[in-house]
This record gives C-alpha cells, sequence and structure tokens, in this order.
C-alpha cells in the first residue's frame, strides 16, 4: 500500500511541474526554423515563480535575437549583450552573456518562448524549475 501511495504522490508531482508552462518545455521545430522564430524583438509576458504567477508590473524587460547568433538585453534601461546558441539533441537555446549563465530558452513557438531561470540547475535535467519568462514577440 505505502508503494502505491509512493508511486501516486511521484505522478502527481510530476505532472503538477510538466503542467506548469504554457505550451511545454521543449522546441519542436527544425533547426533551420529556431531563427526564423526566434531573432524578433521580444518583451516579457508575466512570470512564474515555482509555478505561481508573479506581476511584472512596473518591470521592462526586452531581448532582441539576431541571425549572428548574438542577441541585446534591455532591462530597466541597462542594456547587455549576449549570444545564443541552439541545441538540437536536448532541445533548447543557451543564452550566454558576460559570465556563463544557466539561462535557456527551453520551449519555443511562433510568436512565444519560454525562459528558464533556473539558478545552478539544467532546465532538462531538473523538473522542479524555479522561475519561467513567457514572453512575446513585439515586432511580428
Amino acid at each position: 500500500m505505502k508503494r502505491i501511495i509512493k508511486t501516486l504522490c511521484i505522478s502527481i508531482a510530476i505532472l503538477f511541474f510538466s503542467n506548469s508552462s504554457s505550451f511545454g518545455q521543449t522546441i519542436t521545430v527544425s533547426e533551420d526554423s529556431v531563427k526564423t522564430l526566434l531573432c524578433h524583438k521580444w518583451g516579457i509576458e508575466r512570470i512564474t515563480l515555482l509555478g505561481q504567477d508573479m506581476s511584472t508590473e512596473g518591470h521592462t524587460m526586452t531581448y532582441e535575437f539576431f541571425k549572428d547568433n548574438t542577441y541585446q538585453w534591455v532591462f530597466h534601461n541597462k542594456t547587455e549583450m549576449g549570444t545564443w546558441t541552439y541545441d538540437p539533441e536536448n532541445k533548447y537555446i543557451h543564452l550566454k552573456a558576460k559570465k556563463d549563465n544557466l539561462i535557456y530558452i527551453i520551449a519555443l513557438k511562433d510568436g512565444e518562448f519560454e525562459k528558464s531561470v533556473n539558478g545552478d540547475k539544467h532546465p532538462i535535467f531538473d523538473p522542479s524549475i524555479e522561475m519561467i519568462e513567457f514572453y512575446k514577440v513585439l515586432n511580428p
């Protein structure tokens, strides 16, 4: 009986964490399509922390991605440049700026992406992603 309850609890936890994003944590488009979908200017739409919605009111955060695999990030008038790389095997986009940070785009589709801000945890191997930022394209 304890085994059944334990299995049920684990299954519920997996379902809870796997449903915390709006459209799934994977990039399913072809490698060629990633640049086409990504290379736009994006604005933050919402943030979740451990599955709970947080307010973005008063926060200005934009990304602009370029076809040469660079990006510009603007947060409250502070601009930072970085590079991005697509990992087709693990199906995520790694964003790298001044330091080697663990920031990944974990889901991408036409007009939307999800970014994991996960400290030292890897988004593909750890289901308890701490914070997800949701972005919408600003210049389709």
